[in-house]
C-alpha cells in the first residue's frame, strides 16, 4: 500500500514539474479572472506580456491594463458574454503597460467552473503587435493609393478636357468681344446685345459643368466596398472617354452585357482603372491609319467574376518586356512614366480582382479586369 502511494505522488510530482516547465516555456499567457474580472491566477509568460512579477499579479483587475475606450468595453463585453453564455469569445485589445508603452493582444477568453476552487474567466492571450502594425501601415498605403489614384486621375482627365474648355471659352470670349464692340460702336440693339451676353453664359455654364464634372469625380470619397454595375462605370467614363478619342479621331465602340455586371468595388478607382485603359488604348490608336482606329470596350460575366475588356488593333505586346507590363517600370510613350497601369494593377488587385494583358488577334493587345460579383 505504502509503494503505491510513493508510486502515486512520484507521478504527481513528474506531472507537476513537467506542467510547470511547459507553463513556464509557453509564449502565450494565461490569466484566470474572477467575476470581477480581478486576476486570480497568472502564468510566467502572462505576467512577462504585461511586464509584472507573477505575485504582484494578482489581486489587480484585469481591464484595467486595457486601453480606455473601445479596446476596454470590448474586452468587458466579451469577458460578460463568456459568464452568461458560456461560449468561448475571441479578443483582440490594447494594453498599457507599466511603462507607458502601448502594445496590442490577441487571445480567447472562456468561463470555467472548477468545483468550489475554481470560477470565473480564462484568458489566454499572446502578443500580435507586430501584426497589427504591419495591418496599420497596409491602411496607410492603401489610402495613399487613394490619393495617388486621384491625383493620376485628375493630370490624365486635365489633359482630355483642355481640348473640349478650349471651345466654349473661346466662344464665350467671341461672344463678349462682339458685344463689346456694338457698344462701343453705339449699337444699342438691346435685343441683339442680350443675344450675345446670353450665349456668352450658356457657353461659360457648359465649361462649370465640365470642371464640376471632373471635380466630382477626382475628389468624391466613397465607400471601399460598394455594389456597383460596371456597365454604369463606363457610362460614367464615357464623356472623358470620348474627348480623348475624338481629339484624336479614335472610333470607341460599347458592347455591354445585357444584364447588370454588379461587382464589389470602389466605384470612382475602379472608374479611373476604366480611363487609364481606355486612354492607352486610344493612345495607341492615334498613331494608326485613320480609318483603322479602333477601340472596343466590352463587360460580361464570367465564372463568377464581371468582367471588362479594352481592346485594340495596335502594335501588341511583343515589344514590352515579359512581366513588366503593370510593374510601373515600363512604357514606350515619349511623355509617359508607367504609372498608370502599376496603380490598376494594385486597385484591380486590392479589390480581391485580376488584371492582364494579352495579343488581340490578329493585331493589337487586350487589357482586361475581372472583379467579383456581388451576392
Amino acid at each position: 500500500m505504502r509503494s503505491d502511494l510513493v508510486r502515486t505522488e512520484a507521478t504527481l510530482s513528474r506531472t507537476e514539474a513537467r506542467l510547470t516547465a511547459f507553463l513556464h516555456n509557453m509564449a502565450e499567457g494565461i490569466l484566470v479572472l474572477d467575476d470581477d474580472y480581478v486576476i486570480a491566477y497568472a502564468s510566467e509568460a502572462a505576467a512577462t506580456l504585461l511586464r509584472k512579477d507573477v505575485e504582484s499579479l494578482h489581486g489587480i483587475r484585469f481591464t484595467d491594463f486595457c486601453r480606455p475606450g473601445t479596446s476596454r468595453r470590448s474586452v468587458e463585453e466579451a469577458l460578460r458574454r463568456t459568464g452568461i453564455a458560456g461560449d468561448s469569445q475571441g479578443l483582440r485589445y490594447e494594453v498599457e503597460l507599466p511603462s507607458g508603452e502601448y502594445r496590442w493582444h490577441a487571445g480567447s477568453a472562456q468561463h470555467i467552473e472548477i468545483e468550489d476552487d475554481l470560477k470565473g474567466s480564462l484568458l489566454l492571450f499572446h502578443d500580435v503587435t507586430e501584426h497589427v502594425q504591419t495591418e496599420q501601415e497596409h491602411q496607410r498605403d492603401s489610402q495613399y493609393l487613394d490619393y495617388l489614384a486621384r491625383f493620376n486621375a485628375m493630370g490624365d482627365m486635365a489633359m482630355a478636357i483642355a481640348h473640349e474648355l478650349g471651345q466654349p471659352l473661346a466662344a464665350a470670349t467671341n461672344f463678349v468681344a462682339a458685344t463689346q464692340h456694338r457698344l462701343a460702336a453705339n449699337e444699342t440693339n438691346r435685343d441683339e446685345l442680350a443675344l450675345g451676353l446670353t450665349n456668352a453664359r450658356k457657353q461659360l455654364d457648359r465649361v462649370n459643368q465640365i470642371v464640376q464634372s471632373l471635380r466630382d469625380y477626382v475628389t468624391q470619397l466613397e465607400e471601399s466596398q460598394q455594389h456597383v454595375d460596371l456597365n454604369e462605370i463606363i457610362e460614367e467614363c464615357t464623356y472623358f472617354v470620348d474627348l480623348r478619342a475624338n481629339n484624336h479621331d479614335v472610333t470607341v465602340e460599347y458592347c455591354y452585357a445585357n444584364t447588370p455586371v454588379r461587382v464589389v468595388c470602389e466605384r470612382v478607382l475602379t472608374g479611373q482603372v476604366v480611363l487609364n485603359l481606355c486612354f492607352n488604348a486610344i493612345d495607341e490608336m492615334a498613331n494608326r491609319p485613320t480609318d483603322r482606329r479602333g477601340v472596343t470596350v466590352t463587360t460580361r460575366i464570367e465564372d463568377g467574376m464581371g468582367v471588362l475588356s479594352v481592346a485594340d488593333t495596335g502594335k501588341g505586346l511583343s515589344h514590352i518586356p515579359d512581366a513588366r507590363v503593370f510593374d510601373g517600370a515600363f512604357t514606350d510613350k515619349a511623355n509617359g512614366h508607367g504609372i498608370g497601369l502599376a496603380l490598376s494593377h494594385r486597385i484591380i488587385t486590392r479589390q480581391n480582382g485580376t488584371i492582364t494583358a494579352r495579343e488581340n488577334t490578329p493585331r493589337g493587345a487586350i487589357f482586361e479586369f475581372a472583379l467579383p460579383l456581388a451576392q
